[in-house]
């Protein structure tokens, strides 16, 4: 009998060995709440690695951007604004005002520099000549409006062809200039980027020789590109040229703001320029719907740069 109350002993022990439901369930809770720390370390460590990312490709492209326009700045001949404007004689009709407005604005209005601005002051697309290299470029506003620039040319077959797939940046060889002439109202001297939304830029007419230079070479339109993030020009201005009269060197000096397709940019807030967009395309200006904007795959800057032409005609 006394054997058999020691079995039983022996099995009340060893059933209190167990754990409690109580204790499972704090062990548990505290395994639960481990693994949801270590998820939202994780989660952070990858949002600031995708941040750090958009950030360097912003800045590489940038700067790779500064290289390229100061490069074809430097390496372009001394502007006359004089020998700039009359080329423009050969093209516009006879007794037209274009060599004229074209020396009363220094030539920048179109024969170097022409954007297109909607209604908003937002920049649609524009061009920019140097004098060795053109730049062709639809903004971000642009795009999304589809108000947009299309480039048509020849190839050396001499078949015309349109660089219009997703024009973002596109630089072309282009020593006389040809795509801002292209651009411009001859008669008048003036933008015809005015009078339209879209436009097709049709270089093949405007070159200084037409029976002997009429191909124009295929452009480089990978100036934006990025291998992390879609990046796409905001704005891109070019100001008035300073032209030393003696040498005939001209100071260029621009701006551009370069920022990410995702994100919401919106480059006219103050502060917080990644923003959530409604259903409408309307900005969320409320910091309660800010929550859930793309903010890793946000990013803006603003880029200046200044480069002299090399000199000599």
């Amino acid at each position: 009998m006394k054997k058999i109350k020691i079995g039983q002993q022996k099995l009340i022990d060893q059933s209190k060995a167990g754990f409690t439901i109580v204790e499972l369930s704090l062990a548990i809770a505290f395994i639960a709440s481990l693994l949801i720390f270590v998820a939202v370390v994780t989660s952070n460590i990858l949002a600031i690695y995708q941040k750090g990312l958009t950030i360097k490709a912003i800045n590489s492209v940038g700067r790779g951007l500064i290289d390229n326009l100061s490069s074809s700045i430097t390496s372009a001949p001394a502007l006359s604004v004089s020998s700039s404007c009359m080329k423009i004689s050969m093209l516009a009709p006879t007794g037209s005002s274009a060599v004229s407005n074209c020396m009363a604005d220094n030539a920048l209005r179109g024969y170097i520099y022409n954007a297109k601005v909607d209604s908003d002051g937002k920049q649609l697309y524009g061009v920019f000549c140097t004098g060795t290299y053109s730049y062709v470029w639809n903004t971000a506003y642009g795009i999304k409006d589809e108000k947009t620039i299309s480039v048509r040319y020849n190839t050396d077959n001499m078949l015309p062809k349109d660089a219009n797939e997703r024009l973002t940046l596109a630089r072309f060889k282009d020593p006389t200039r040809r795509v801002c002439t292209a651009s411009m109202d001859l008669p008048t001297y003036r933008s015809r980027f005015d009078d339209s939304a879209n436009y097709e830029l049709d270089i093949r007419k405007y070159a200084d020789n037409p029976s002997k230079d009429i191909v124009f070479p295929e452009p480089e339109t990978n100036l934006l590109a990025s291998n992390e993030v879609n990046l796409l020009l905001y704005e891109l201005t070019v100001f008035t040229p300073s032209t030393n009269t003696t040498t005939g060197r001209s100071l260029y000096t621009g701006t551009f703001i370069l920022a990410t397709e995702r994100g919401g940019i919106n480059i006219e807030n103050t502060g917080d320029f990644c923003q959530n967009v409604d259903e409408n395309g309307e900005y969320v200006t409320s910091s309660l719907g800010n929550l859930g904007a793309e903010f890793n795959y946000c990013a803006i800057n603003k880029f200046n740069f200044a480069a002299r032409t090399a000199g000599g005609q």
